[in-house]
């Protein structure tokens, strides 16, 4: 293991350094920058506290102060690890139902907490770079990556949309 790592060196250290790169102007920082994680200077803004996976469909397996005590404030569902029977439109009409139902639980359990919700809209169709369309924007080839004239690929594969609660 050490010695496949110390075999990479010589690459890491040939990489050209940013400020080589010509049009590039290195910046000069204005001051120093002090964090001290025993000074209290101010309260927590929970900016990033939310679930991307995990929420289960039956509400009543976490109980509320799961939620609440750590300033929960997104989730996102729709997500490609659902197993069957919730494999999305691409494994047929009774899979993506299965799935939004899925997605409307995560939804809901959102809207009680008051935190915003992202949906995944491309993992609805099934879609987790393994199988195969048609696909909304693929222009009918059935294939990830296919642009289309008027949807090109990595726009028809956005995360999501955000749902306000």
């Amino acid at each position: 293991m050490k010695s496949s790592l110390l075999s990479l060196l010589p690459a890491f250290l040939s990489v050209t350094p940013v400020a080589a790169i010509p049009g590039l102007v290195p910046r000069q920082s204005s001051g120093t920058a002090v964090v001290s994680l025993s000074n209290n200077t101010g309260s927590t803004n929970y900016l990033a506290s939310g679930i991307i996976f995990g929420i289960p469909d039956n509400a009543s397996k976490i109980p509320d102060h799961m939620y609440t005590d750590w300033g929960f404030n997104f989730a996102r569902g729709g997500g490609p690890s659902l197993p069957s029977p919730a494999g999305g439109r691409l494994a047929g009409r009774t899979q993506y139902e299965n799935r939004m139902k899925e997605v409307m639980s995560n939804y809901q359990a959102a809207k009680k907490y008051g935190a915003k919700f992202i949906c995944l809209y491309e993992t609805l169709y099934g879609e987790w770079d393994s199988n195969n369309g048609p696909y909304p924007g693929d222009n009918g080839t059935g294939q990830i990556g296919t642009p289309s004239p008027k949807l090109s690929s990595p726009t028809r594969r956005a995360t999501g949309s955000v749902w306000t609660t």
